[in-house]
């Protein structure tokens, strides 16, 4: 009776054991299950923020794009006319020429049909003069406008000049800023070229860097374009020497061009360093860029705009998708959560149940206890008798046996 108490005891321990451990599982899980809700609440804020920015920029972009497009079309409008104005007189006064040179030329055929031989040798004098008074002619080369580079009137000339570094190899080991001194060129602009030995940002021994840097000229902004030739010391031709171009911005004060201009290993090895005087040469050529180039650079910079903008509006789709797909998330965690907190209370309310029974049948499971080990003491009895009539059988068998053998 005792051992059966003791047995539904352990089983009833055993039944709240697992009860526990399950409520303790669920409720882990409803921590997690929340943990990851906060996450996506917090995911959803970041990429509700970053959709607000980029409409904020998408709208400022295009502020500053029509503004941009109306100050340049102003621009082009008026270098334009500038242009065209001087191209109309220059026009016009070739036609006032070649009006008088018709108005003479109408006048000498008049006097020839007028005048018989001897009145032409009387005035044979006076017809040459006016024939050596023939209108002076300008040459006019065609004007290319759709490629505004070089030769044409529209744009201003190349300003040129030459930099050479003497003990390049001695410097080099230094690392000695290389400059060279100021220089004047066309409209009050003072430039030097500047050679950093290591790279200028890249701090790389692989590379030298060579930057132009506006000394004072240029107050504003300008766009210009940059030539850098780095001069074969045998051979000074576009062959041989090493040529890099760009269009960079510069304004008074600021330096700009080429961080990896040319691998320093192989200055000697290409003869580009003069062995005997240890020098390299630098010929380079700047000129600012004619509204015309300009408006090719904006027209590109407003296509890029324009694909920038087609790529943050595919961006954005994206981000609203996935805001879409963060939300049906949650709404899904929420559900479990809901349904996990349901299972919770269910198996609160069961666990309260059930204490309350076993409570209830304590005293009556003790008389049934009773019961049962009287009634298992009297199958244990009969158990018993049945092995003792059984081992008097067996013994009555062996004794027959022994007497069997014996006779």
């Amino acid at each position: 009776m005792k051992e059966l108490g003791i047995h539904i005891h352990h089983t009833h321990s055993r039944l709240d054991a697992a009860q526990q451990r399950l409520l303790v599982a669920i409720k882990e899980q409803e921590k997690n299950v929340q943990s990851d809700l906060d996450q996506l609440e917090k995911c959803i804020q970041i990429k509700g923020s970053i959709i607000d920015q980029i409409k904020t920029r998408r709208k400022e972009s295009l502020n500053e794009l029509e503004e941009f497009q109306t100050k340049i079309k102003t621009e082009i409008e008026s270098e334009a006319m500038k242009y065209l104005k001087k191209f109309q007189d220059e026009q016009k006064s070739l036609i006032d020429e070649r009006n008088a040179y018709k108005q003479k030329q109408a006048m000498l055929k008049k006097a020839i049909t007028s005048c018989n031989q001897i009145e032409l040798f009387k005035q044979e004098q006076k017809i040459f003069q006016r024939l050596s008074q023939r209108p002076k002619v300008p040459k006019v080369e065609k004007v290319d406008l759709s490629d505004d580079i070089g030769g044409s009137p529209l744009a201003l000339p190349w300003q040129i000049g030459e930099f050479v570094i003497e003990q390049f190899s001695v410097k080099y080991r230094n690392r000695e800023l290389m400059s060279s001194t100021s220089i004047l060129l066309d409209h009050n602009q003072y430039w030097s070229l500047i050679i950093y030995p290591n790279g200028k940002d890249l701090h790389t021994d692989f590379y030298f860097s060579v930057m132009f840097n506006l000394n004072k000229g240029a107050p504003q902004l300008i766009g210009y374009n940059l030539f850098v030739e780095l001069i074969h010391h045998h051979h000074d031709d576009s062959k041989h020497n090493y040529v890099l171009k760009s269009i960079r911005w510069f304004k008074e004060g600021q330096s700009n061009g080429f961080d990896q201009h040319y691998k320093l290993n192989n200055l000697s090895i290409d003869e580009f360093l003069n062995p005997e005087k240890d020098s390299i040469k630098f010929r380079f050529k700047l000129r600012p860029l004619s509204i015309f180039e300009e408006r090719k650079l904006f027209q590109w910079q407003i296509e890029s705009d324009n694909e920038n903008k087609t790529k943050q509006n595919q961006a954005m789709k994206k981000i609203e998708d996935e805001l879409a797909n963060l939300r049906q998330d949650d709404r899904k965690r929420r559900q479990i959560i809901k349904d996990q907190q349901t299972e919770i209370q269910k198996m609160e309310r069961y666990n309260s149940k059930f204490k309350r029974k076993r409570t209830q049948s304590n005293g009556d499971s003790r008389d049934d206890l009773n019961n049962q080990e009287d009634r298992r003491f009297n199958d244990v009895n009969i158990v018993n008798r049945n092995f003792s009539d059984a081992f008097k059988r067996c013994l009555r068998r062996n004794n027959a046996l022994c007497t069997y053998n014996i006779e």
